[in-house]
This record gives structure tokens, sequence and C-alpha cells, in this order.
């Protein structure tokens, strides 16, 4: 199994076209998993499995509204 590094996950989370229908755009991307270090978002562990789900469904929502609304980065999230 592959491990990927922090900076190997945000590249994947920045270029990655089916997790953004928005490309020109940084993706929104929630991380209620607790761990606070870049990239802890797309860890899974024993405790987090629930968590994660919940960010991900959160992340499609928030970037389909942003994608609706035409949301800006830095104003309305």
């Amino acid at each position: 199994m592959a491990t990927e590094s922090p900076k190997e996950v945000a590249d994947v989370m920045e270029k990655n076209q089916t997790i953004s229908p928005r490309p020109e755009k940084t993706p929104i991307v929630s991380n209620h998993t607790g761990y606070p270090h870049e990239g802890s978002e797309n860890f899974e562990h024993d405790d987090t499995g629930d968590k994660m789900n919940y960010s991900g469904v959160e992340d499609e929502f928030n970037n389909a509204q942003a994608e609706h609304e035409g949301w800006q980065e830095g104003y309305d999230h």
C-alpha cells in the first residue's frame, strides 16, 4: 500500500478535476478529524472515519454552493 506525503495529497486536492468542478479555484476542503497538520483531512484513522465522511459530504455541498452562487475565496469562505 502506497503512502502519500502531505505535499502529494495537497497537490492532488488542488489539481484533481473530480474533486473541484471549478478547476480555476482551489476546492473548499473541510477537516473535522481533529488532526491539525496540513493534509490530515485525508488521513483516516480508526477513530476518524465518521468525521472524514462528514467532511467529505460537507466539501461536496460547499463546492457545489460555491459554484452555483459564485463564492469568492477570502470573502465567502
